[in-house]
């Protein structure tokens, strides 16, 4: 990268530890993820979201394109893109 700061970014490999995000739509329950994009992307398919846990930043943009018809835009209850992000980051 140009600036050399990789880690600012949504794609950025968070291992060993992870991310974990509570949806307001099913509270009580936590998920992990990989990183902030994987996370991003499990908010519009929060009842399959165990399958973007482990994946690529890329690899979750690859799979939400597979999913295309069946997201869900209430963001795991947050209610918006915007919302969505803000709890992730």
């Amino acid at each position: 990268s140009m600036c050399g700061a990789g880690f600012c970014g949504n794609y950025w490999p968070l291992s060993p530890q992870d991310l974990e995000v509570e949806a307001w739509g099913d509270p009580g329950v936590r998920k992990h993820f990989a990183n902030a994009e994987a996370a991003f992307q499990a908010l519009k398919f929060w009842n399959i979201a165990h399958e973007f846990q482990d994946l690529t930043g890329e690899q979750a943009l690859q799979k939400k394109r597979q999913l295309v018809g069946h997201q869900d835009y209430s963001f795991a209850g947050f209610g918006s893109n915007w919302r969505g992000m803000w709890a992730v980051l």
